[in-house]
């Protein structure tokens, strides 16, 4: 059996760690430091992806704009967007892009 692969985008490294600690007897799992990364990874690998999961809060780029990458370069994945501040805006616009 195949597991399905998700790739977590996450400028912390820890949170990086604990979910693939968690994820991984499961789900194959991809991980990535920054937006670059993160396109890198979809480069490489992703026809392989199911799952794209984004900070939001990240240097250099934000969150929703790797989801709008994949969402033009690879539809098929599905994209889910995290974020530990309350920043509605945001997320409403990144949620309607």
């Amino acid at each position: 059996m195949t597991l399905a692969t998700i790739l977590y985008v996450d400028d912390e490294a820890m949170a990086l760690k604990y979910f693939d600690r968690l994820i991984s007897p499961n789900y194959t799992v991809l991980t990535a430091l920054s937006v670059a990364e993160g396109i890198e990874v979809l480069q490489a690998k992703g026809d392989e992806i199911s799952v794209l999961i984004s900070d939001q809060r990240m240097p250099g780029a934000s969150g929703n704009e790797l989801l709008k990458y994949a969402r033009e370069h690879y539809p098929k994945i599905l994209r889910i967007l995290t974020t530990a501040y309350s920043e509605l805006g945001e997320a409403i616009v990144a949620i309607n892009a």
